[in-house]
């Protein structure tokens, strides 16, 4: 069909709208994001080695805050690497919901009560 092969070439030229697909005859099947933000941690860095210190990060942050603020509406917190979509997802993963005093208690334990981490975020990075 010369259309479609057209809508073809002009999609490998670059972004082409989905109406333009459909007219030219292409099925467009819409599939959930599996784009996943994450924090990661050096396990090298001796304040980062004890588990207590990880997970303290964790409790401290709160992570619903966080989606609602600073991503698109409809974003949901990551629970895993991977979202559920995708194999490997594993509902049984630990969970740490936001609890301040959990992670003041757990870097009071680990003998970290007044540790600073610096955390780096990479600004210019584009993500599809």
């Amino acid at each position: 069909h010369p259309r479609a092969a057209a809508a073809f070439v002009a999609l490998l030229r670059g972004p082409v709208g989905r109406q333009a697909l459909e007219d030219a005859g292409f099925q467009i099947v819409n599939r959930e994001p599996f784009n996943i933000l994450y924090l990661g941690m050096n396990q090298a860095n001796p304040d980062l080695a004890d588990p207590r210190v990880r997970q303290a990060i964790a409790y401290a942050i709160d992570k619903e805050a966080l989606v609602a603020q600073t991503l698109p509406e409809g974003t949901e917190v990551a629970t895993n690497f991977v979202p559920p979509s995708v194999a490997g997802w594993n509902p049984d993963v630990a969970q740490y919901a936001y609890d301040p005093e959990k992670a003041k208690a757990l870097l009071a334990e680990a003998g970290k009560s007044d540790l600073t981490i610096d955390f780096n975020y990479p600004t210019n990075v584009s993500r599809p």
